[in-house]
């Protein structure tokens, strides 16, 4: 007979009689670790998707970062033939088309929900396209309106207008890479160019 049982009563009978609440100790035990497993499992999920989204921005910053600068380039170009052109006597829209040979934005375009995943440089890149935007408005109006005989403050209101685009430029560039260390000396030499080019439209008459 065992110790401290009713004598009518056998171990293996108390036993069966506490099956219940050995059933839900146990049952509770499997709940905790099932809980932990699907925190860590919550966790791994969510520390993948966060690396998805930091390799998805970095992809989304050097792909801007290119095309920014090859914008850049194209509008100095511009400014630079435009400013030429403005010194003629006479000055058709073709010679404007000519001269205006700027590329679209397409991954701008592509990824404009996507902009505001680059936080702090969010408004800055947005400002940079929307001045890009203004000049390239200017300059088919420019030739929609006036196809012959333009005048010639007009062509070189254009002209500034891209030397704008290039001077916002100038904060962007350090703040978004391509990744191409090659492009850090082409960067400098086209800053110095566009501060040269700034410096004489201010001393310019």
């Amino acid at each position: 007979m065992t110790p401290g049982l009713p004598q009518d009563l056998t171990l293996y009978e108390a036993l069966r009689d506490q099956r219940s609440l050995i059933g839900g100790l146990l049952a509770l035990v499997a709940g905790g670790i099932a809980c932990l497993a699907g925190r860590k499992q919550a966790q791994a999920t969510l520390s993948a998707a966060r690396l998805q989204i930091d390799h998805e921005v970095d992809a989304l910053r050097k792909s801007l970062a290119t095309e920014i600068r090859q914008i850049v380039a194209r509008s100095f170009t511009a400014h630079k033939l435009l400013t030429q052109l403005s010194k003629r006597r006479i000055i058709t829209a073709s010679m404007v088309e000519s001269y205006f040979l700027v590329p679209t934005p397409v991954v701008y375009l592509g990824s404009a929900s996507k902009i505001g995943l680059l936080k702090d440089d969010t408004m800055v890149v947005m400002a940079f396209y929307h001045g890009y935007d203004i000049a390239c408005a200017c300059a088919t109006q420019l030739m929609r309106l006036t196809p012959d005989g333009i005048a010639e403050e007009n062509v070189a209101g254009v002209a500034n207008a891209f030397l704008d685009v290039c001077k916002g430029a100038r904060q962007i560039l350090p703040r978004l890479r391509t990744g191409v260390s090659i492009y850090n000396e082409l960067d400098k030499k086209l800053v110095e160019d566009i501060n040269k080019a700034l410096s004489a439209s201010t001393t310019r008459p």
